[in-house]
C-alpha cells in the first residue's frame, strides 16, 4: 500500500522530515511574497490608466452632429450610464446600440479618417447610414465603458456580474420605449459581447414592449469552441477545466484581470484603431461572472417569441 510519509520530494527529503515543514514554509511565504507584490504593481498599473482615461474629456471625442441629444439613465446598482441619441427626421423605427468590451458606443459605431486613427468620423458611419433610413438611435456606453461610470470608482472595464450589464440594457429600453412613438418597433443591434448582452437580456426579459427584433453582429453567444481548445494537450487538459478556477478567483479577487484580450492579426488597423482611443480598455479583463440566480430559458429556445433574430 501507499505510504505517503515514505514520498520522496528531492532534496528536502520525505514528508515526515523535519526539514520539510520548514522549506514548504519559506516555500508558502515566496509564494505570497510574489503575489502581493504582483498586486502592487498591477494597482499602479491600474491607476495610471485609469489617471489617463480621466484626464480625457469624453464630449470632445465625438464629432459635431446635428441633433445628437447627451444624456445618461441611472441603474439600479446606482451607476450612471452615458447615452447617445440620434433622432431621424421621419422615423420608421428605432434601435438601441450595445457595444463589446472594454471600448465605447463611439468608438463602434464610429468610423476614421483614415485606418489606424481615431474612430471620430460621423458621415458615412453606421449612425449615418441608419439615421437617413429613418430609423431613430439610442446609443448608451455600458458601466465602467467608455464615458460612463464605473461601479468600483475610478476602475475600469469592470463589472460584478455580466446580467448587470443585461439589466442595464432593460433599463435602457424601457426609457427609450417610453420616449417613442407607440407602435414604433425597437430593435438591439449588439455587436460580439454586445451580442451576448442582447441574448441574454432577452431571456430575462419581463415587458409588455418587448424589441422587433436582435441584430446581432459577431456576436459572443457561444463559447463551445474556446471552451473545447487544449490548453495543455499533453496532459488531456481544455480550456473548460478552468471554468470551477476562474469562477473561485472572479469571486476572491474579482479585479484580477485573467482573460486575454485577443487581438486582430487579420486586420492590423483596427488594433491601430483600438490603441489609438484613450478610452479603450486594451489591457486584459477580469473575469465576467453568470448571475445563476436569475431564470433563464433553454439556450435551445428562441430568445424571443414572435421576434426576429438576425447574426452577421
Amino acid at each position: 500500500m501507499f505510504n505517503a510519509s515514505s514520498l520522496r520530494l528531492g532534496r528536502w527529503g520525505s514528508m515526515t522530515d523535519p526539514g520539510w515543514a520548514a522549506e514548504m514554509s519559506k516555500l508558502t511565504v515566496g509564494l505570497t511574497v510574489l503575489l502581493v507584490a504582483y498586486a502592487v504593481a498591477h494597482k499602479q498599473r491600474l491607476k495610471r490608466r485609469t489617471k489617463k482615461a480621466a484626464s480625457v474629456d469624453p464630449d470632445k471625442l465625438w464629432p459635431k452632429v446635428p441633433g445628437m441629444e447627451r444624456g445618461s439613465v441611472l441603474t439600479e446598482q446606482g451607476v450612471r450610464l452615458a447615452t447617445f441619441r440620434f433622432d431621424a427626421q421621419h422615423p420608421k423605427a428605432a434601435a438601441i446600440l450595445v457595444h463589446g468590451v472594454g471600448v465605447s458606443c463611439r468608438f463602434e459605431f464610429l468610423r476614421t479618417t483614415c485606418d489606424g486613427g481615431l474612430r471620430d468620423r460621423y458621415e458615412d458611419s453606421a449612425l449615418d447610414i441608419m439615421r437617413r433610413a429613418g430609423i431613430s438611435i439610442l446609443g448608451y456606453d455600458h458601466q465602467s465603458h467608455g464615458s460612463s461610470e464605473s461601479l468600483e470608482p475610478g476602475v475600469r472595464c469592470y463589472i460584478d456580474q455580466f446580467d448587470d450589464l443585461c439589466r442595464d440594457l432593460l433599463l435602457v429600453h424601457e426609457t427609450f420605449c417610453a420616449s417613442l412613438p407607440a407602435g414604433t418597433p425597437v430593435f438591439w443591434v449588439g455587436i460580439s459581447m454586445g451580442g451576448g448582452v442582447a441574448v441574454r437580456a432577452a431571456q430575462m426579459l419581463a415587458t409588455s414592449r418587448p424589441p422587433r427584433g436582435l441584430v446581432l453582429l459577431a456576436p459572443m453567444i457561444s463559447l463551445t469552441a474556446i471552451r473545447d481548445e487544449y490548453f495543455c494537450r499533453w496532459l488531456g487538459l481544455r480550456n473548460g477545466h478552468l471554468v470551477p478556477l476562474m469562477h473561485s478567483l472572479s469571486r476572491l479577487v474579482p479585479r484580477l484581470p485573467i482573460v486575454a484580450r485577443a487581438k486582430s492579426a487579420v486586420h492590423p488597423h483596427m488594433e491601430a484603431e483600438l490603441q489609438a482611443d484613450p478610452l479603450n480598455w486594451t489591457r486584459s479583463f477580469p473575469a465576467l461572472r453568470q448571475d445563476r440566480s436569475s431564470p433563464a430559458r433553454s439556450p435551445y429556445e428562441p430568445p424571443l417569441p414572435h421576434t426576429g433574430l438576425l447574426s452577421l
